[in-house]
C-alpha cells in the first residue's frame, strides 16, 4: 500500500475494527480506540530553536486514541485516520 507522507506532526492510522456490541452508537461511546500506525511525519519543529522535535511513535506501533479525533483518508479501499501525534494516548 503507498502511503501518502503526512505534514510535521501528523500520523496516518490503521483503526482497529470497530466493536459492535455497545447499545451506544458510535459518537457517544467514550471507550477510546486503537490501531496500527502506518505513517508518520517528521517532527514538530519548536518555535523557539527552530529544531525539529523528533516523533515519539513510529510506523508498526500500536496505539490507542479518543473516538473523536483525526479525519478520515480512504487509501486503496480501506479508511485511515491523519490526526497529530499529541492526539494520541498511548503506545500499546
Amino acid at each position: 500500500m503507498q502511503y501518502p507522507k503526512p505534514l510535521f506532526d501528523y500520523v496516518i492510522i490503521l483503526p482497529d475494527a470497530a466493536e459492535t456490541n455497545s447499545m451506544l452508537p458510535e459518537e457517544l461511546n467514550p471507550k477510546p480506540k486503537s490501531g496500527v500506525v502506518k505513517k508518520i511525519g517528521i517532527g514538530k519543529q519548536c518555535e523557539e530553536s527552530g529544531i525539529f522535535v523528533t516523533m515519539q511513535v513510529k510506523e508498526g506501533d500500536r496505539v490507542m486514541f479518543s473516538r473523536l479525533v483525526g479525519a478520515m483518508l480512504n487509501v486503496d479501499g480501506a479508511e485511515h485516520l491523519v490526526m497529530k501525534q499529541t492526539d494520541l494516548l498511548l503506545i500499546l
